[in-house]
């Protein structure tokens, strides 16, 4: 069965872009007054702590030339040099944040145009997707916000939307190889800023494949967007192998599993105190690593862990399987745990507004998931698909790991494809879906 629809033959037209601007400055429009309105001067109102390494990371860049700094084993280097092309100066950063996290409100109607056409009778859902990108309460706060996200998410966004471009509009194969290198690229700049995405590559690249596979021949764009991504991740793994001699993507991983899912579960299960529980967990990973000389061990100790080496990520590995394996009623636990926090709540509103946030997020899934059912009843898979694989891999990625400390800044990358489920849901549940062609004569969808 193929998870291709064809995209109809007519294009955005002058009539179109007003709209596109239109959603583009009431996001960033809502951006800067979130901005406005918490703004203080010391920026604490912008950041939970990371903004912190990102900053050194910058400074070191600056001074050095280099990412020599054990920070950028931890933290990939591409959101400390948007810091350092801003002059190390925050409250740039902070407006620039802005600016991005507001593109991916008109982006979002192009990537529902990719995905089910460009067409009038599409234009209602792609503008109402627009619109709850614009809107979306989380959207608007990690947007004026001292973190990688909109730097990430916005990458994320343009490489899906490059790559749908290269899987089924490109009908040259240097067009759709050349497009496929461009999204995986995309991918790669999404990594380098916050690691979440490295191996989403892989699941889209695979999906591809299997879509094509009565027609091998359209495989280059997959195999050109697998190609460059993994050169991307390759290279940056490689950079860590031969400065920290730890050939890893990133370190934050095995430390977020441990301190954010294990020490969860280890809270639920014994009862003892977060102190009490990190330096227990800090024990075991000393033992682990037998250390000829000890180093003193207190709730504080897992700092010395972020920018790991081989030794300390396999140790921290290793103490995370042996809690969750010990409590696993209590790791099945903290999954909806884990899963009403991602998608239910934003922590820095309160009162009225906690609520308004937390109904908005509420309908926001409800809507996401009705959307899927008809993408896949109405035989949009495209829509279907591409939401569901990365969707998957984000919510599972992220729940291995963390379950803790979360709320919905680690939905933030699936917003864009939410919101263009949702709008299908709303838009197109009394009016059926024009009739599509999927492609290599297999079917009709609608």
């Amino acid at each position: 069965m193929a998870v291709i629809a064809s995209m109809d033959d007519s294009r955005p037209t002058a009539r179109r872009w007003p709209a596109l601007v239109g959603l583009f400055v009431l996001a960033l429009t809502l951006r800067l007054a979130w901005l406005a309105t918490v703004y203080t001067p010391d920026l604490m109102a912008f950041q939970s702590g990371d903004y912190n390494l990102y900053i050194i990371g910058a400074q070191d860049f600056a001074a050095m030339g280099n990412f020599t700094n054990s920070l950028f084993l931890v933290r990939p280097p591409a959101f400390s040099l948007m810091i350092v092309l801003l002059g190390l100066d925050s409250v740039r950063v902070l407006v620039a944040n802005a600016v991005l996290g507001a593109l991916p409100a008109p982006l979002t109607v192009v990537l529902v145009w990719a995905l089910l056409g460009v067409s009038r009778r599409v234009d209602a859902v792609a503008l109402l997707a627009g619109l709850i990108m614009a809107l979306d309460p989380a959207s608007v706060v990690y947007s004026s916000f001292l973190g990688p996200e909109p730097l990430a998410n916005l990458a994320l966004l343009l490489s899906l939307i490059t790559l749908w471009q290269a899987a089924a509009r490109a009908e040259r194969p240097v067009v759709r190889m050349a497009l496929g290198a461009l999204a995986g690229l995309l991918l790669g700049l999404s990594a380098l800023a916050r690691p979440a995405a490295y191996l989403l590559w892989l699941p889209l690249a695979g999906w591809l494949l299997v879509a094509n596979r009565k027609a091998p021949r359209r495989w280059d764009a997959a195999l050109a967007y697998a190609a460059a991504s993994g050169l991307v991740i390759a290279a940056w793994t490689a950079h860590n192998g031969q400065v920290f001699k730890h050939a890893t993507f990133s370190t934050i991983g095995p430390y977020t599993m441990v301190y954010y899912h294990a020490a969860s579960v280890e809270h639920l299960a014994t009862g003892q105190s977060p102190d009490e529980v990190f330096t227990e967990l800090n024990r075991r990973v000393e033992a682990r690593l037998n250390r000829p000389t000890p180093i003193p061990i207190d709730a504080q100790t897992q700092h010395a862990y972020l920018a790991a080496t081989p030794e300390v990520a396999s140790a921290l590995n290793a103490v995370a399987l042996e809690v969750f394996l010990a409590h696993p009623l209590h790791t099945l636990a903290t999954i909806p745990i884990g899963l009403a926090r991602m998608f239910g709540q934003t922590q820095v509103f309160r009162g009225a507004l906690a609520h308004l946030d937390i109904a908005w997020n509420v309908a926001l899934v409800l809507l996401t998931l009705l959307g899927l059912w008809r993408a896949a009843r109405r035989r949009q898979w495209a829509l279907f698909w591409l939401a569901l694989l990365t969707g998957l891999y984000f919510v599972g990625g992220t729940l291995v790991v963390k379950t803790a400390g979360l709320d919905t800044r680690e939905r933030s990358m699936l917003t864009p494809l939410m919101a263009a489920c949702a709008a299908y849901a709303l838009v197109g549940w009394r009016k059926p879906s024009p009739p599509a062609l999927l492609p290599h004569g297999e079917g009709a969808g609608g």
